[in-house]
C-alpha cells in the first residue's frame, strides 16, 4: 500500500509504516463491498460508527473500538454518516 486509497465507500491516507505494518487514516462512508482481506488488518474506529460483517457475524463499532480481520476472510465494512478510522495491515 502507498499513497492514496480512494474507492467506493472508502477513502484514505497511508500515514506511515511500522516495521512490516503499513498505517492508513481514512473515511468510511456508506458501504465498502464485500472483499477478501489480502493481510491481517486491525481496524480501529476513530469517530461515529462503523459496522464489520466477517464470516456472517456483525460487529457494531464505537470510537475506540476495534476489529481484527484475518487474511483471506471475506469482509464488509459499513457506515451510516463519514466515519473516521485507522487501519494496521501487514
Amino acid at each position: 500500500m502507498s499513497g492514496v486509497i480512494d474507492v467506493p465507500g472508502f477513502r484514505g491516507t497511508v500515514i506511515g509504516t511500522v516495521g512490516t505494518m503499513t498505517i492508513v487514516r481514512g473515511t468510511l462512508h456508506g458501504e465498502l463491498a464485500a472483499h477478501v482481506a489480502e493481510t491481517d488488518e486491525l481496524v480501529v474506529v476513530l469517530s461515529k460508527a462503523i459496522v464489520v460483517q466477517v464470516d456472517g457475524s456483525c460487529k457494531n463499532l464505537q470510537p475506540g473500538d476495534c476489529s481484527v480481520i484475518p487474511k483471506g476472510t471475506e469482509h464488509r465494512v459499513s457506515a451510516a454518516d463519514p466515519s473516521l478510522g485507522v487501519i494496521v495491515a501487514r
